[in-house]
């Protein structure tokens, strides 16, 4: 996802350009933001239960092999650990970017503050 729109506005709120890093943490916190709002969908668990599956094929094909020099089963073995590998860090990132929602940069908080509520007539 492309948020450069609600960076430019949280530049313009805050009457200064974001650091690379401000960018960057501004990015992951939506990112989060995003994630915790559809991690528990019918979608998200569809598609975690798709790439364990995916793991665990891999992993099954090790059983097959009867000589552990097969080079087949090297790359079986290079397949199943990467695929886990994969897949272990998609968890950890997607929890990391959804824990950084417990707390907003306060670059953002500072921005939004400026922003005067609509006054009701």
């Amino acid at each position: 996802m492309d948020f450069s729109v609600e960076i430019s506005r949280i530049e313009g709120l805050l009457g200064r350009y974001l650091t690379d890093e401000e960018k960057q943490q501004a990015t992951f916190w939506r990112r989060g933001r995003a994630l915790s709002e559809g991690q528990n969908s019918p979608a998200a668990q569809i598609l975690l239960e798709m790439l364990q599956d995916y793991v665990d094929e891999a992993q099954g094909k090790l059983s097959g092999f009867e000589y552990p020099e097969d080079a087949a089963l090297r790359a079986a073995h290079s397949l199943a650990f990467t695929a886990n590998n994969f897949y272990q860090r998609l968890l950890s990132d997607v929890q990391r970017a959804i824990d950084t929602t417990n707390e907003t940069p306060e670059f953002i908080k500072k921005a939004f503050s400026r922003v005067s509520p609509i006054e009701e007539s």
